[in-house]
């Protein structure tokens, strides 16, 4: 992002760099609803899924990281329909944030402080 503001003086601009902080692993949709086959309706409430059932597949001990891992799917709890809850992602929403900020008179670099004094010099 940037600005520029011309004047007797010249050219004042000022840069902020902007730091994409998109990222992170995949995350449930808090606002995902699906109704299946039968007709049932199934949403995400309260961190979990009130309408659906978490079926075990498998269980099995993982050596790399010395742990117990269990694999398994979510089922209407109704009909037994085989259902994949909405997720979003690093890639679902772009977010950025301000970074650093650089400072210019007539194209060549200045302090923050010489900066914020000619645009002091602008106010009536």
């Amino acid at each position: 992002m940037a600005s520029v503001v011309r004047g007797p003086w010249g050219e004042l601009s000022f840069e902020v760099e902007q730091i994409d902080v998109t990222g992170g692993l995949p995350y449930p949709d808090e606002r995902w609803t699906y109704t299946d086959h039968h007709g049932h309706e199934h949403y995400r409430r309260d961190g979990g899924y009130p309408t659906l059932t978490w079926i075990v597949d498998e269980t099995y001990w993982c050596g790399d990281c010395d742990e117990e891992h269990t694999e398994g799917h979510w089922e209407c709890s109704i009909c037994g329909e085989r259902i994949e809850p909405g997720i979003s992602g690093p890639d679902a929403f772009r977010k950025v944030i301000p970074g650093r900020r650089s400072y210019y008179l007539n194209g060549e670099p200045i302090t923050e402080e010489r900066f914020q004094e000619i645009r002091a010099s602008m106010q009536p």
